[in-house]
């Protein structure tokens, strides 16, 4: 059934399977279609690194507002506290200085252990999902839904189309 698709990208390959006569060149169809929305999707290339001129395709991608999605709801929010790079980094520091202050200078200084944090946050900020855009994440929802219509729409009337003319030859 046509309406049936849980997604956008099964949506489009709904149309595509209606205008394609083997797999084969459903295949040649769909993946033209689908790399440009995956590499542009800020997670092959960051947003930061895509050129100005292709900054549209960031914001056309189905699969930013999908992946964008599931990380906003896991991330969030988190703070992060072992295995810190921060932290680690400032361990490794002190530790630092501190062996060489006793090869040195014959004089120690107390063991200390840091306890920092990393916040998700700051990750979704540095990936562009915060502050979050388009009404929150309802509004991403919404723009997923809006794909999932339109290429839904589309499947039907390629449908409609290749059954009037198998009906007609």
């Amino acid at each position: 059934m046509v309406g049936a698709s849980p997604s956008p990208r099964l949506s489009l390959s709904q149309a595509i399977g209606c205008i394609a006569r083997d797999f084969e060149e459903a295949r040649s169809f769909l993946m033209p279609l689908l790399a440009p929305q995956l590499i542009f999707s800020g997670y092959l290339l960051p947003l930061k690194q895509i050129p100005a001129y292709f900054s549209w395709l960031y914001y056309a991608s189905f699969w930013q507002y999908a992946l964008g999605i599931l990380q906003i709801n896991e991330f969030r929010g988190r703070v992060y506290t072992e295995e810190c790079p921060t932290t680690e980094l400032e361990q490794t520091a002190y530790n630092d200085v501190r062996a060489w202050l006793q090869t040195n200078y014959n004089t120690t200084l107390p063991p200390k252990t840091f306890h920092g944090n990393c916040s998700a946050d700051a990750s979704l900020t540095a990936a562009g999902l915060l502050p979050v855009q388009f009404g929150g994440l309802s509004g991403y929802f919404g723009i997923m839904l809006g794909y999932l219509l339109l290429f839904t729409l589309l499947a039907y009337l390629l449908l409609k189309a290749s059954l009037r003319k198998a009906s007609t030859s």
